[in-house]
């Protein structure tokens, strides 16, 4: 299927267009810039907190072309998608800004171990099962010289963050079962023949793992409405593994990694039709955070819109 994923890229480009769920103009360049300061600021943080030498060298072995601009970007979508999307919830300032932070953190984990094992790396040379667990518990983990440490030190940093967020043990329990989950995830997706659903839940968990901390601390009288909270991050990481998939349809065929685009198009859906279904998918997430939350939480509505107009021009978060 050569040059598939410029044409359903493009059809996307249009529907998104269209429909209204891409931002442009100045209010795109305001979010720009609000993400890349935001990433700025905790890449800082992050340096500060594991070292120039661990950071410069786990950057550099992403083999980026603007490695430090890509991690403020992947930074700042997260913290801001974290903080706007909890907004409802009634935290404490305090609160809110480390959740805000902990979901930069997040987000930057996440695509940094996807990116070195989709660019060859074996995942227990990145991070094994086991140091992940003790990660979480708090223990010490040893990494190789050699080894890509990054990963470990952040996942580490985070554990220690999370603790410090809410000293009840569940929270770690609650959130690390999460963040397993999210790794048992990635790995099955690099087998021979993963299913579908495992494609489906390796987009969605890591944006329920951007606002499941915020619930430790929220108030009980927003209980109510957890799980739709919880459901509605599922639903818009499904929607951002669609648009992912849309883009790199060629890519995915030619490394004969499992694609949802590829499969429809492989079954006779035009791209026309494809870029229509995902269009959809994103427009019933910004209904369905209307329709829990009213006109608050205006921000999300940015920070989606900001991030699908960057996804479509090469710069995924």
């Amino acid at each position: 299927m050569p040059g598939t994923d410029q044409s359903v890229a493009a059809a996307l480009t249009r529907n998104v267009r269209k429909s209204g769920l891409a931002l442009s103009g100045n209010a795109y360049d305001r979010m720009r810039t609000a993400v890349e300061r935001r990433g700025r600021e905790l890449a800082d943080a992050l340096r500060a907190d594991i070292g120039d030498g661990p950071w410069d060298v786990g950057l550099a072995s992403l083999g980026r072309s603007s490695p430090h601009s890509d991690a403020a970007r992947i930074l700042g979508f997260g913290s801001l998608f974290a903080e706007h999307a909890t907004g409802p919830l009634g935290l404490r300032a305090v609160d809110q800004a480390r959740i805000a932070s902990l979901g930069g953190l997040a987000n930057f984990v996440v695509a940094t171990f996807d990116q070195l094992v989709d660019g060859g790396q074996e995942p227990d040379e990145v991070l094994s099962t086991g140091a992940l667990v003790r990660l979480l518990r708090g223990d010490r983990v040893l990494v190789a010289p050699s080894g890509p440490s990054i990963v470990a030190d952040l996942t580490a940093l985070y554990a220690r963050r999370l603790a410090a967020l809410a000293p009840e043990r569940s929270t770690l329990d609650d959130v690390a079962a999460l963040i397993e989950r999210a790794y048992r995830l990635e790995r099955l997706s690099l087998g021979p023949d993963p299913s579908w659903r495992v494609i489906r839940d390796k987009a969605a968990v890591p944006f329920v793992l951007l606002v499941a901390p915020a619930w430790r601390v929220a108030s009980s009288r927003v209980e109510m409405i957890r799980e739709q909270h919880l459901r509605w991050a599922f639903r818009t990481g499904d929607f951002f593994g669609w648009l992912d998939d849309a883009i790199d349809v060629d890519a995915d065929v030619r490394a004969h990694r499992r694609n949802r685009v590829a499969n429809l198009l492989a079954r006779g859906y035009s791209a026309e039709a494809v870029a229509a279904a995902i269009d959809a998918r994103g427009l019933a997430v910004r209904h369905e955070w209307r329709r829990l939350y009213g006109h608050t939480g205006g921000e999300v509505d940015d920070v989606l819109r900001a991030s699908v107009t960057s996804w479509l021009a090469g710069g995924a978060a």
